[in-house]
Parts: C-alpha cells; sequence; structure tokens
C-alpha cells in the first residue's frame, strides 16, 4: 500500500445537499457542520469529488434506500484522510 497522508486543516462547515424529508427536495446548504469523530477508529474524509448515483436521486421521490434523516447525498466519494 502507498503512504497514508492525514491533512489536519479541517473547516467548520462544509456545502452539501440535505434530504430533510421522503417525498422532498434537497436543500443546498452552504454551512452545514463538519462531524466530529465520535471512535478512535473513524476517519474524516475531506472529499474532492462525489458520485450521485441513481439511488441517491430516485431515492426520496420512491421512499427507499434512505438512510436516517436528515442525510446528505453522495454515497460514492474520493478524496483525502484529514482526520
Amino acid at each position: 500500500m502507498g503512504n497514508a497522508q492525514v491533512h489536519d486543516e479541517t473547516p467548520p462547515s462544509q456545502t452539501v445537499l440535505l434530504l430533510r424529508a421522503p417525498r422532498q427536495r434537497y436543500d443546498l446548504v452552504e454551512a452545514y457542520p463538519v462531524p466530529r469523530l465520535a471512535h478512535e477508529s473513524e476517519v474524516l474524509v475531506r472529499n474532492r469529488a462525489i458520485g450521485l448515483n441513481p439511488i441517491d436521486w430516485k431515492a426520496p421521490d420512491f421512499g427507499f434506500g434512505l438512510p436516517p434523516l436528515p442525510c446528505i447525498a453522495g454515497r460514492e466519494l474520493a478524496g483525502e484522510v484529514a482526520q
């Protein structure tokens, strides 16, 4: 495996597409809090690219495949370990 670099310049907020309830549109939220790590086995990833696949944009209309709400869109990502 390659060398992992950890970047610890985590901003306090992020821009997200937030789903608050089934059958509603995603809201663009520009100052959503960055989550804090709850356990030593967790990592925080600074996303560089997010993929919105069909489950992300169909789930709200049909009420299936939804994680606990509110939830942030984007189940596929590429980035760097921030913490």
